[in-house]
């Protein structure tokens, strides 16, 4: 057997220390596949739980002014698991140009997740945040995020080799028995793609990049949009925010409110007929709100 990846040296470890006992291959093989699959399982029957509740519901009953049918909602579920899957399984084909599984995990985690919380940090730090900055927030840091994180060159990461030709130790498994000879990893392509490269960030710094853009966007956006569009914006519910902020909306919202004085003017509506005689008399409030300057 040869090895061409270094992926195959785990398979290659349990085949040759586990053959001696049967089942024990086997129930490798299973471990792994269940665990990964049970993750897989859990996330594509999230991913269309949320997509069913949170868009298509509210979609179709803007559209159609009614519910989605009960007895139509397990097949749509469904056939939402299967389009994830899917898009999983072509992920999984272009997984190889994303380094290594730490790399690749990380890099698409970075990218989605730096923006996600930088808009939520928005909402929580920011009273003066608004609707249209934070969305214009997150697909900018999302845009950037993604072109930092898939717009550059990915050079493999240099790695040990995997070959055992010349290799002076006995084994069981190969049988050969050669003179080790030195040998040289030659790292010119790698280089010279870093190199050449205006993207020569670490995927560690996909997170961090992406959520200061978010923050950025998002608060330029919101002010320029609030300032040009001259809307009030509604009141801020204090329990939103993070406690050291929600203290400072309740009281300025507090100091607000108490500049407001309501004063009510009553009077005294009189009815007459038409020789000039009270018929009847009513009360009356008028009620005017001033601002105190």
């Amino acid at each position: 057997m040869v090895i061409i990846v270094l992926f195959q040296l785990m398979p290659l470890f349990v085949g040759d220390t586990m053959r001696e006992f049967p089942g024990l291959c086997g129930l490798f093989v299973a471990g792994i596949f269940s665990g990964s699959l049970s993750t897989v399982s859990s996330a594509l029957n999230s991913l269309a739980a949320v997509t069913l509740e949170d868009y298509l519901k509210p979609v179709y009953l803007k559209i159609y002014k009614k519910n989605i049918p009960e007895n139509r909602t397990g097949f749509i579920s469904k056939l939402l698991a299967l389009l994830y899957g899917l898009v999983c399984i072509a992920i999984a084909f272009t997984s190889e140009h994303l380094g290594g599984i730490l790399q690749a995990s990380l890099t698409i985690f970075g990218v989605v997740g730096g923006p996600l919380l930088g808009v939520f940090t928005l909402g929580m730090f920011c009273p003066c945040a608004n609707e249209v900055g934070a969305v214009s927030g997150l697909v900018g840091g999302l845009i950037i995020a993604f072109w930092i994180g898939f717009g550059g060159p990915k050079p493999p990461p240099l790695t040990l080799p995997v070959s055992i030709e010349s290799c002076s130790i006995e084994s069981s498994t190969f049988g050969s028995n050669s003179t080790f000879e030195d040998f040289e990893i030659s790292t010119e392509n790698s280089t010279f793609l870093i190199e050449t490269s205006n993207l020569r960030l670490s995927y560690m710094w996909y997170v961090l990049i992406g959520f200061f853009v978010t923050i950025l966007i998002g608060l330029v956006v919101g002010w320029t949009y609030s300032m040009f569009c001259k809307t009030k914006p509604p009141p801020s519910d204090p329990n939103l925010f993070a406690p050291f902020v929600s203290r400072f909306v309740r009281r300025r919202t507090s100091r607000s409110e108490s500049s407001s004085i309501e004063v009510k003017n009553y009077i005294k509506v009189e009815k007459l007929d038409p020789r000039g005689a009270i018929v009847s008399t009513s009360t009356e409030s008028l009620k005017q709100d001033m601002s105190l300057l």
